[in-house]
């Protein structure tokens, strides 16, 4: 899927659940977080080497694509609520790749 697919989902379902604009656009950046470990997404190339290691490790849509990593992140909503929609953003990500045909791992 591309970034702009990813940022819709996470923003549409933030403010089905309740979010404001502001809570939704964290949405909108947690749900980009995910394809850290692809060197040419939208967020891998900000830190192509750091997403190019990832990669060659794990694989796109590997660990960092997994419910493993995010669901226990939401013990951070204890830290500041607010990080619950980024949360949200990336878990988001992850419910929407598990519909590609690719899959996640």
């Amino acid at each position: 899927m591309i970034a702009a697919t990813h940022i819709s989902f996470g923003m549409m379902t933030a403010m089905m659940l309740g979010a404001i604009p502001g809570e939704a656009g964290l949405a909108a950046v947690g749900a980009l977080l995910p394809d850290f470990d692809s060197p040419n997404s939208f967020v891998g190339r900000f830190f192509y080497g750091v997403s190019q290691r990832i990669e060659a490790r794990w694989g796109h849509r590997g660990f960092v694509h997994s419910l493993v990593l995010w669901v226990p992140c939401f013990v951070l909503v204890w830290i500041h609520p607010l990080v619950g929609w980024v949360v949200w953003g990336a878990l988001s990500h992850v419910l929407l790749d598990t519909c590609n045909l690719a899959g996640v791992q």
